[in-house]
């Protein structure tokens, strides 16, 4: 019986993964990183991504 995935992998565009200690050595981040990259979307650590998640300064925080 093979490994199901998650329907909403299917749904989502990119893959952003929580580098907290351990993370490069789990075999279910690196399955899901494969099917990610197996379809050309883009997969990015939190550590580089998180500067695009920032709101301006100028934007109130609700």
């Amino acid at each position: 019986m093979g490994t199901r995935r998650p329907v909403f992998m299917d749904a989502m565009e990119e893959l952003i993964i929580l580098d907290l200690p351990g993370w490069d050595q789990s075999s279910g981040i690196r399955r899901e990183i494969e099917f990610f990259e197996s379809r050309d979307r883009r997969v990015s650590l939190w550590s580089e991504a998180s500067a695009e998640f920032v709101a301006p300064e100028s934007s109130p925080v609700r």
